[in-house]
């Protein structure tokens, strides 16, 4: 999970690309980028690239208190950008919607099939000025998994921070992603995976009432920055400045809940994924974090419903499905919670608790042959607990499996010679099989750990009964009458005695 985490705050991602292209020809998809404030002055400039029809993508940075922009291609047309169309908080990539396009030939970059492997080499194309264009060389150092989108890949090596933006395209010119962001230094770069178009959000603003948005995007830099640096507190604290500058954006609160939970400052984490949400309920990560959290925090029923939403919103992975049906178990959800282990088992879980508490799911429900192959899994993954054995020497028990109720009930008191439960359930079973002498055993051991329950006692006094110790099975029925006043077999036991009469056949079975 950390390295999940870990990825989201060094890199934000990004997204995009499609299939085969030459490489001569992959400069001439870039064009060149001028943000102009009302007054015509230039406050910025920037790379961005063609990928499909007349739209462009670029970086939400560029545009940063922008009143209009226009883009320049290779061949020096100049195109107005009438639109922001797509926008990914998460990465910073903007899709743009330029004018006059249908009547220009331009050149589309197209995206790889397969994933770009490590060592490989990459060329990151941007724009150096109006008309012309700069190609770097990079080796991928490493690709990372992350929630919600393709695997991604860092460069190392320098990069000019004209290259915001810009595509990285393979040795046969396929774009394998965009670089979205770079330390300080310039060290490495995060860039998105291959494989399939991740989609931007539509929206709809003009660059004006875009860039008043972007606001806050130097302190999600610098705490971008810090992070990568290795300065969690300044990380921190540059989100939290970002929230201060923008309460309502949404971004800078998710950060900082990501980096919280990361260094589990968990009240924090909480806190920021709630105000994510507030801002914006479409937020399957957010919910997905929370209800990590509030699971961490046993707080079952609302980690359901958080998971719930976040299930909803698209997130699939295992993890989910072993922490929902966890929780839905402990909010007595036993119907929801049998549901999510069976996802977990067709998804190849390996969590022996998950198992563990299939197998007690199922013998509440009275399946008793699904509660030991549950338990047995479980068993299998690793866990060998007193608990599980005792468990499943139950199920067996009622499966009338006596011998290996015996093994399992054993096998309990091995690993918790103290656990008093395995002691009177393996008398019990002695019992059903007319071994009261080992019956007595057992029990009497309970016993003598300080066990004191109707059961035990009304065991006992049957197995003295049977074993001729009428004044003892006397004492423990009383016993038992006492701490139950409706216990049928202790009464009839009792009376029994008392009437000096000794079935000893067809009256003996009792139940765990």
């Amino acid at each position: 999970m950390n390295r999940c985490l870990n990825f989201w705050l060094c890199t934000i991602t990004a997204l995009l690309f499609f299939s085969g292209f030459s490489s001569a020809q992959s400069d001439k998809a870039v064009f060149h980028i001028q943000v102009f404030k009302s007054d015509s002055t230039i406050i910025g400039e920037g790379t961005g690239f063609f990928m499909d029809g007349n739209e462009g993508y670029a970086h939400a940075f560029i545009f940063k208190n922008g009143a209009f922009a226009r883009v320049i291609t290779q061949d020096s047309t100049i195109h107005r950008i009438t639109n922001i169309a797509g926008f990914d908080r998460f990465t910073g990539v903007v899709r743009l919607e330029l004018d006059n396009m249908l009547s220009t030939k331009i050149t589309k970059l197209s995206g790889a099939s397969t994933m770009t492997a490590v060592g490989s080499t990459v060329q990151v194309i941007h724009s150096d000025g109006l008309q012309s264009s700069n190609t770097q060389k990079y080796k991928v150092a490493k690709r990372e998994e992350i929630i919600g989108y393709e695997p991604a890949i860092i460069l190392e090596g320098a990069l000019d921070k004209q290259a915001l933006g810009a595509p990285v395209v393979n040795a046969a010119g396929q774009a394998v992603g965009m670089v979205i962001a770079a330390d300080e230094a310039g060290r490495q770069m995060a860039i998105a995976g291959t494989g399939s178009i991740v989609n931007v959000p539509e929206i709809s603003k003009t660059v004006a009432e875009f860039g008043a948005s972007v606001q806050v995007q130097p302190f999600l830099i610098q705490g971008l920055n810090a992070y990568l640096s290795g300065d969690t507190e300044q990380a921190i604290s540059a989100l939290g400045k970002a929230k201060s500058a923008m309460p309502g954006h949404v971004t800078a609160y998710y950060y900082a809940g990501l980096l919280n939970y990361s260094q589990d400052k968990i009240s924090a984490a909480r806190a920021d994924m709630s105000k994510a949400i507030e801002l914006d309920n479409t937020l399957a990560q957010a919910f997905f974090i929370r209800g990590k959290i509030n699971f961490g925090n046993d707080d079952f029923s609302n980690a359901a419903k958080d998971l719930d939403q976040a299930e909803a919103l698209g997130v699939g992975e295992l993890v989910l499905y072993e922490m929902r049906g966890k929780s839905r178990y402990n909010s007595k959800d036993l119907e929801g919670a049998m549901a999510d282990f069976e996802r977990c088992g067709t998804l190849g879980s390996k969590d022996a608790e998950i198992f563990y508490l299939m197998g007690n799911s199922k013998f509440r429900n009275e399946d008793f042959a699904g509660a030991v192959a549950a338990y047995n899994k479980s068993n299998d993954l690793g866990r060998t607990d007193e608990l599980i054995y005792n468990n499943r020497g139950k199920a067996k028990y009622l499966l009338k499996d006596m011998q290996g109720a015996i093994a399992d009930y054993t096998k309990s008191i091995d690993a918790n010679p103290e656990y008093d439960k395995a002691y009177i359930n393996r008398g019990t079973c002695y019992f059903e099989m007319g071994d009261f002498t080992k019956a007595l055993a057992s029990l009497t051991m309970a016993g003598e750990m300080g066990a004191s329950s109707t059961k035990l006692f009304t065991m006992l006094g049957l197995a003295r009964f049977n074993m001729k110790d009428m004044t003892g099975a006397m004492d423990d029925l009383n016993t038992a009458i006492r701490m139950e006043t409706k216990e049928p077999k202790a009464y009839w036991y009792r009376g029994s005695i008392k009437n000096r009469r000794v079935i000893l056949k067809g009256h003996s079975k009792t139940s765990t």
